[in-house]
C-alpha cells in the first residue's frame, strides 16, 4: 500500500535526523567548553592603567610651560596611572612632548619639555610614547634615550602608525610597540576565528584592542582569551565603547571591567577612573 510504504520511509529517516541533532548538541557543548573562561587558568599579572587623558588637566587653564606639562603628568600618576601617554611632535628645530590634553603646548617650542627633559624628570616612571607616523619622532625618541645612556625596555611602550611601528620593533625589540588601528583589526579577526581556539596571524606578537561594549564577542573572555593571547605573545588593551574611539571615561563603566582582567585599560579620564578602580 503506498501510504504504508511512505510511512516506513519516514521512520527510516528519523534515526538519521536524531543522530544529526545529537551531533549538533555535542558540538555546541564541546564549543562551550573550549571557550569557557571559568575553567581556564588565570594568566599572571595585574591590571595596568594607561592614562590617555585627565579632566583635572583640562580645567586648570594654566599657561603652557614645562612646569604645566610636568604637573599634568604628576596628576595622572597621582590618580593611579601605571603608564602615561605622551605625544612626541616636532617643534622648532627639535622634538617636544606633552600629554594629549596639552598637545597644543608643543607648538611653543621654548616652553614645552624636550624628550630629554622628560627622561631626566621621570627616571623610574613608565610612559607610552605616541610618535604617530613620523619616523623622525621615533629617531629623536630613541636618540634621546641613547644620549642619556638609558635603554628603552619593556617598561615603555611606543604607539605609532603601522610603518613606523615596524621600524620601532626592529630598533627596540624589548619595547611594547603597537599600532592602534592594527590592534582593532586583530580583534575583528579574532571574533571570526577565535571560536575554534585560533589566534589570527594579525594578533601574534602584536596587540589586540577590545572595546568594552564588545568584550562579550571575544571568545573565552576573559581568562581563556587572555591565556590564548599570552601564549601568542600578544598584549591586550581594553578600550572604551567601539563607536567612541576613546578610552574609558566615567566611573559608571568600571563594573564592566572584569575582576579577572589582567591586561591594559585605556583610560581617557584617569581622574574619574584611577582612584575609584584602585579602591
Amino acid at each position: 500500500c503506498p501510504g504504508l510504504r511512505s510511512g516506513k520511509g519516514n521512520s527510516g529517516n528519523m534515526p538519521i535526523w536524531g543522530l544529526i541533532r545529537w551531533a549538533f548538541a555535542l558540538g555546541i557543548i564541546a564549543l562551550s567548553f573550549m571557550n569557557a573562561s571559568w575553567i581556564a587558568t588565570a594568566v599572571p599579572g595585574q591590571l595596568t592603567l594607561i592614562a590617555a587623558g585627565n579632566s583635572r588637566i583640562l580645567g586648570q587653564g594654566a599657561a603652557c610651560t614645562r612646569a604645566t606639562v610636568f604637573s599634568a603628568i604628576d596628576k595622572s600618576f597621582a590618580d593611579r596611572a601605571d603608564l602615561v601617554l605622551v605625544t612626541v611632535r616636532r617643534a622648532g628645530d627639535g622634538f617636544r612632548i606633552a600629554t594629549p590634553d596639552l598637545s597644543g603646548c608643543i607648538e611653543n617650542a621654548e616652553a614645552a619639555p624636550s624628550i630629554t627633559d622628560l627622561i631626566r624628570q621621570y627616571p623610574a616612571r613608565r610612559f607610552v610614547f605616541d610618535v604617530g607616523a613620523d619616523d623622525r619622532a621615533l629617531e629623536a625618541l630613541l636618540g634621546a634615550f641613547d644620549a642619556q645612556d638609558r635603554q628603552m625596555d619593556r617598561r615603555y611602550a611606543i604607539m605609532a602608525s603601522a610603518d613606523v611601528a615596524a621600524r620601532a620593533r626592529a630598533a627596540a625589540p624589548a619595547v611594547w610597540t603597537f599600532d592602534m588601528a592594527a590592534a582593532k583589526s586583530c580583534f575583528d579577526a579574532y571574533v571570526w576565528q577565535g571560536w575554534m581556539g585560533i589566534v589570527p596571524p594579525e594578533c601574534r606578537s602584536r596587540t589586540v584592542a577590545v572595546p568594552i561594549d564588545k568584550q562579550w564577542m571575544a571568545w573565552g573572555w576573559p581568562n581563556r582569551f587572555l591565556s590564548r593571547m599570552d601564549q601568542a605573545g600578544a598584549h591586550t588593551i581594553l578600550t572604551g565603547p567601539a563607536q567612541s574611539g576613546e578610552g574609558v571615561t566615567v566611573a559608571e563603566q568600571i563594573p564592566q571591567v572584569p575582576r579577572a582582567y589582567k591586561g591594559a585599560l585605556w583610560v581617557e579620564n584617569i581622574a574619574a577612573i584611577g582612584p575609584a578602580l584602585r579602591q
